[in-house]
């Protein structure tokens, strides 16, 4: 936990003295090569992170989704109102252990989907998105080589960033596998 307030704090629109509106996306890797105590951190630390916030549709407002092979939306910004409500949803995020690492996907889905007025995103907030993976792009039958899937997450990150979204990748156990990719989708 002391990690996750260093790097809360150090970030200086996600803090609390600044009370800023936001909606934040995370984008929670359950592809199979997550260890299933990692995943379960990964559920704690966004338990933990939104825990710090204030909750509601005129203040923070919070979407996830989960990844592997498949895309698995798990609520939109405008599902849930309360933050006891949000903190439960997050709680029940299973891993689905799918055998391919889809980022781009992932953070295609997150540019269109989620980020959509449809969805409860708003035009006059900081968009914050929280990607998390063990580092590697892998778009198993996808037909992509694994050049073509980490040019494509990189691309999407790049959009995101057009489109105004502040992109924060966390690298997800002690086996990150390419810690360039982690740090580029944060800093395209």
């Amino acid at each position: 936990m002391d990690d996750i307030i260093i790097l809360y704090k150090c970030i200086p629109f996600l803090s609390v003295e600044c009370n800023k509106r936001a909606d934040i996306a995370f984008v929670i890797d359950s592809s199979s090569s997550i260890w299933p105590p990692n995943f379960v951190t990964q559920r704690h630390f966004v338990y933990d992170v939104l825990d710090l916030f204030d909750i509601s549709p005129t203040k923070t407002q919070v979407a996830a989704l989960s990844y592997s092979t498949l895309i698995k939306p798990e609520f939109q910004f405008n599902t849930y109102q309360t933050k006891d409500d949000v903190l439960v949803a997050t709680q029940s995020i299973e891993q689905t252990k799918g055998d391919s690492t889809r980022t781009y996907r992932a953070i295609r889905y997150m540019n269109n989907v989620m980020f959509s007025p449809q969805n409860g995103a708003r035009s006059d907030v900081f968009k914050i998105a929280i990607v998390m993976t063990d580092g590697e792009t892998n778009p198993g039958s996808d037909g992509y080589s694994l050049e073509e899937a980490k040019k494509m997450t990189l691309q999407e990150a790049q959009r995101a960033k057009d489109n105004g979204i502040y992109l924060i990748a966390i690298g997800v156990g002690d086996k990150v596998t390419d810690k360039v990719s982690v740090a580029i989708i944060v800093y395209t």
